[in-house]
């Protein structure tokens, strides 16, 4: 059965290869749509209408009406954003282009009232220094990252559950003089567990060059858009969908994360056989009902307290390397899927861990390759098209350098081509 799956896998990415050279041909197509307001069905000018985490966008007429003239090939999310009004998703596909008609809702300024009273007091003063460090990031680039509205976020600490939820009424401005783009973002979700530093946040940002007539600035904002670029999710899923990831500097093993049963045993012993006494954070004293140390099976407390520093989970890496086809597959004509189990470790060997990222990890050397973990949280396959947008990003877990450096100080709209050299 393995030996099967293995071999569809191969040739349902050769069929997937295959059509893509038909469709190179098809040229772009135009696609038009109308806004109404939801409540009187009036047109609704000069609403944004974008794709998606790209640059590509326009606004809707005095009748409501907008046109992409050059759709570009691929799935995106649509946004139409306007204010005073909720904002609009949808997918469109650029195999199935149809006239669509959108309803906008009002905002409900009634109902922001009421919840805004829950919203931490003096919140960007608490709350803003982290916000930026996980949002934006902590590399080079986010020092030339600026939010200009920040007044327009608002906070809520769920102290039981130890998270920070922030809110925005109106799309964030995000000038990144690091590589050139003032982002419109439209912040859906921001929700930020302390405790287990595990970030989720979802949005739809839309990407406007900025303009300068300085020849040395465009020349840094290249350099810089490049830079971000190789080695990023981006990248990665470019090569998975072309299956490249050997010409492309990437190396994939399986990684596979198992309980940690001798840390299990230990807090069982703790917790039912001693007693214990905190010494700090880190470490305990452990004594039996005498008061006298007691051990089970010749442990000792510096065997114990060694052992509670490890993780709750152990890691096993698989030291041989993965092919694109053993974990992608073709799901149509256009969109390659991306499934596998447990967890892949992702090596890219053509860029060392930058300083800041070593200094977080508490690392004196700098010269290891940026290396990065993948789950998929919901055991479903994830959809990437040829730019690199995948669906949905919900459902993937990252860790190591990714989870460091997918902020928005480094990310580039999906219609980015990197310069060659």
């Amino acid at each position: 059965m393995v030996f099967f799956f293995q071999l569809l896998l191969n040739m349902r990415l050769i069929f997937l290869l295959s059509c893509l050279m038909i469709f190179v041909g098809v040229q772009a197509q135009s696609f038009s749509g109308t806004v109404l307001s939801a409540d009187g069905k009036q047109p609704v000018a000069f609403a944004s209408v974008y794709l998606s985490n790209t640059s590509i966008g326009t606004t809707t007429n005095s009748s409501g009406v907008f046109t992409f003239q050059n759709f570009p090939k691929g799935r995106f999310d649509l946004i139409v954003s306007c204010i005073g009004f909720e904002p609009y998703q949808t997918n469109v596909e650029s195999s199935n282009l149809q006239a669509i008609t959108i309803y906008l809702k009002p905002r409900n300024n009634d109902l922001n009232e009421v919840v805004v009273q829950s919203y931490e007091k003096d919140g960007w003063s608490k709350w803003g220094k982290l916000f930026i460090e996980t949002f934006v990031g902590t590399s080079i680039y986010a020092q030339s990252c600026t939010i200009k509205n920040t007044n327009a976020i608002r906070f809520r600490f769920n102290k039981k559950e130890n998270i920070l939820t922030a809110f925005a009424y109106e799309p964030l401005i995000i000038e990144n003089d690091a590589l050139g783009y003032e982002i419109k973002y439209d912040l859906i979700s921001y929700e930020y567990y302390i405790g287990k530093s595990l970030l989720y946040y979802s949005g739809y940002p839309f990407y406007t060059e900025m303009e300068t007539s300085r020849k040395g600035k465009i020349k840094r904002w290249n350099n810089n858009r490049n830079e971000v670029y190789i080695g990023s999710v981006m990248h990665f899923m470019r090569a998975l969908y072309r299956n490249t990831f050997e010409q492309e500097n990437f190396e994939l093993r399986r990684l596979y994360k198992i309980p940690n049963d001798e840390k299990i045993r230990i807090k069982y012993v703790l917790k039912n056989k001693f007693k214990t006494r905190v010494i700090n954070k880190d470490k305990v004293a452990i004594s039996g009902s005498s008061g006298a140390p007691l051990f089970e099976n010749g442990d000792s407390s510096t065997y114990y307290n060694r052992i509670l520093e490890e993780p709750d989970e152990k890691s096993i890496l698989i030291n041989q390397l993965l092919t694109g086809d053993s974990i992608a597959f073709a799901h149509d004509s256009t969109i390659a899927g991306l499934y596998f189990d447990n967890y892949i470790q992702v090596v890219y060997k053509g860029k060392s861990e930058p300083f800041e990222f070593a200094q977080q990890k508490m690392q004196q050397s700098v010269n290891n390759s940026i290396t990065s973990t993948i789950y998929l949280i919901n055991h479903k396959p994830v959809l990437i098209t040829a730019n690199g947008m995948y669906f949905e990003g919900t459902d993937l877990l990252f860790s190591g350098f990714w989870a460091w450096s997918e902020k928005m100080a480094t990310m580039l709209p999906f219609d980015f081509k990197p310069i060659k050299k």
